[in-house]
């Protein structure tokens, strides 16, 4: 196979066929980005680009078992392709907004802190509304992940690495009691923890 038709090959694969068998190739990417991150407890921040990336290498991966199975030529390059499109649309119209989280969480009567960080993409930093959405829902998702109770605590808010906000938040399944008590041992009040 010659290095043009690997590259047919794959271009065939990523806009015709891909599609039909898998549905829309960001969507699925996002989806799998998704699975990974509760996989991984949300210790890891995947984006749909890092799906690409970490195809392409198993693909590699499989190479050092038999160089000669186009397959694996052609499915690397077809990623490649996928995620250097993803990471150029991304970086043209998307936001990286990232949370400094610091959750007061609960077990065996104890408080703890716990440090995160999240990240959470938007179309538009200007759009406040959108913004807030977008980290509402990286909490709320963490929150329903937590290993531990969660009850709330404070973010740090960047926008593409700027800080933007501070802000408070609670778990709205978690006892009233125990937040306010939180809130009082922790300084929740200030939107900072000590």
């Amino acid at each position: 196979m010659k290095r043009a038709e690997i590259l047919d090959t794959a271009k065939q694969y990523v806009t015709k066929d891909r599609d039909a068998t898998h549905g829309d190739m960001e969507d699925n990417f996002e989806s799998i980005a998704e699975l990974w991150q509760i996989y991984f407890n949300h210790e890891w921040d995947f984006t749909s680009t890092d799906v690409a990336v970490m195809m392409a290498l198993l693909k590699i991966a499989r190479l050092k078992s038999n160089k000669s199975n186009p397959d694996n030529w052609v499915d690397a390059c077809g990623y490649m392709a996928c995620g250097g499109e993803l990471a150029i649309k991304k970086e043209k119209t998307m936001a990286r907004i990232e949370l400094e989280l610091t959750a007061i969480v609960y077990e065996n009567s104890e408080f703890e802190c716990e440090e995160y960080k999240i990240v959470a993409f938007v179309s538009d930093w200007n759009d406040g509304e959108q913004v807030t959405e977008a980290a509402g829902k990286a909490v709320n998702d963490h929150m329903n992940h937590s290993k531990k109770l969660c009850i709330g605590g404070c973010a740090k808010i960047f926008v593409d690495k700027e800080k933007v906000a501070d802000a408070i938040f609670q778990n709205p399944d978690a006892d009233e009691g125990l937040f306010d008590k939180a809130a009082e041992l922790f300084g929740l009040e200030e939107g900072t923890v000590h």
